[in-house]
């Protein structure tokens, strides 16, 4: 065991302890003015069930409980005001979490994978939530932002996370409703979200981060802005769409944006798109016919010539897409191809 000594627990302290199971860190543990839990400090420690948070402690840094699968409870210091990169990373049952009031900083990736978490408040001191902090917890069904938080909120229960100033929703769950007022989905905010079937996306909203929706595995219908600009890197790669509308303001496409939906069938690629990158469905096997309109076909040789299946003219998609939800997708693609065939 490593030594203690300036108020710190150091790196890597009980790694992978395959035998710790209850541990009071400020009885058997640290020193009483512990102020720090270092790097890896409990990592891999598969049976550790229970951890108690000295009140000294401000910062517990990275990967320090990582891989924790057994740990099913956690007190923290009312102290604390740091949560690393990772720090709880698959702890696969942990269910319920209470964060303390004055906790400023969640790094990324934080409660990553932590698949029996269940519900989060987010107090009103948190003044930084990493990307990806809570992806990978399946069962999370009710998220909460403390209604005194300045930086974020969680408006009309909505069951997310959003920040307040860009109207950017950076973390969902499967309740998740988005509100009309969200203009950007941020990075990985849904990603593995694996029981979320349909997403309506509101007009509001211009931008689809990278990994918005990867890995939501049920995902079989969505209904896009009609004012989105843009579709981030593996925006919806993994998912079970079968047929997909991008709407005529969509003008940029990332690289593998649905990357892997094996079960896309059709897809309507409005008038704007001026810069669709030529791996966007990549590894799509039953994708062998894309609509597109003409411009769209004019700006994107490259894609047009990669594509192995048929390119056919679309027209505008404007009025077509108005209004319509994600219950009357697969009607108005059949509609679409009916008039679509009938022109050719």
């Amino acid at each position: 065991m490593n030594q203690q000594y300036n108020n710190l627990m150091y790196n890597e302290t009980f790694t992978i302890c395959f035998g710790t199971q209850n541990v009071n860190i400020e009885q058997a543990v640290l020193h009483p003015h512990t102020t720090c839990i270092s790097n890896n400090a409990f990592c891999n420690c598969h049976n550790l069930k229970k951890i108690c948070i000295p009140q000294n402690v401000v910062e517990i840094k990275d990967y320090a409980f990582a891989n924790c699968t057994s740990l099913e409870s956690i007190t923290f210091s009312n102290n604390l005001k740091t949560i690393g990169l990772e720090t709880f990373e698959n702890c696969t049952n942990l269910k319920n979490i209470v964060l303390n009031e004055g906790l400023k900083c969640i790094m990324a990736r934080a409660f990553y994978g932590c698949t029996n978490l269940s519900a989060l408040f987010l107090p009103s001191t948190v003044e930084f939530f990493g990307n990806s902090a809570i992806e990978g917890c399946d069962n999370l069904e009710k998220i909460e932002v403390d209604k005194d938080n300045e930086i974020f909120d969680s408006r009309n229960n909505c069951n997310a996370i959003i920040l307040t100033k860009s109207n950017t929703l950076l973390a969902g769950c499967s309740n998740t409703i988005i509100p009309n007022d969200i203009c950007k989905i941020g990075p990985a905010a849904f990603s593995r979200c694996k029981k979320i079937k349909y997403i309506d996306i509101p007009d509001s909203v211009t931008i689809i981060g990278d990994f918005a929706f990867c890995n939501c595995k049920s995902l079989e219908n969505v209904r896009l802005s009609k004012n989105l600009h843009s579709i981030g890197f593996e925006a919806f790669g993994f998912t079970a769409i079968k047929k997909l509308i991008i709407p005529d303001s969509v003008e940029r496409i990332e690289h593998s944006a649905f990357f892997n939906c094996i079960n896309l069938e059709e897809v309507f690629i409005g008038k704007n798109a001026k810069n669709i990158k030529n791996s966007i469905f990549t590894g799509s096997p039953r994708l062998n016919k894309i609509y597109m309109h003409e411009n769209a076909i004019a700006n994107n040789h490259f894609f047009v010539d990669q594509f192995d299946g048929e390119i056919l003219n679309l027209p505008n998609l404007d009025d077509l897409v108005k209004d319509k939800t994600f219950k009357e997708i697969n009607e108005l693609n059949l509609k679409l191809k009916n008039n679509i065939i009938e022109k050719i």
